[in-house]
């Protein structure tokens, strides 16, 4: 993934605003992995231009240590939800058991989850 990353840090020295500001292209790649529903990232590597400086070397670090401890998703609520639903006319309730992530894997702009589940019908 590729993103533009604009930023400053500063302090107050004698009622003025001081420090650094720096703007940078970064490149982000990660491998996506389930842990039973939860999808989580691991092996994230945050990389800037040829020769970055130390403002953006700092935040390549502090975003490589972050996105896997907040980019987490669990989607088994939404998933038994959306199937779960009531539909006018059917005559009978569905649920969701067993759901499991297979594996995961990243497409060119997606991610292709293979699911195992069972769908009961009463």
């Amino acid at each position: 993934m590729k993103a533009k990353f604009s930023g400053r840090s500063s302090v107050n020295v004698f009622g003025q605003c001081v420090g650094l500001g720096e703007s940078f292209d970064a490149t982000i790649r990660m491998t996506p992995y389930s842990d039973n529903t939860t999808l989580r990232l691991k092996d994230v590597e945050v990389t800037s231009g040829p020769r970055p400086g130390l403002y953006a070397r700092r935040v390549c670090k502090a975003l490589a240590e972050t996105l896997p401890k907040v980019l987490i998703y669990d989607l088994a609520p939404e998933f038994k939800k959306a199937l779960e639903a009531e539909q006018p006319g059917l005559p009978y309730k569905k649920s969701v058991d067993g759901l499991l992530v297979r594996s995961i894997r990243a497409g060119k702009d997606s991610l292709i989850l293979d699911l195992g589940f069972r769908l009961l019908l009463r």
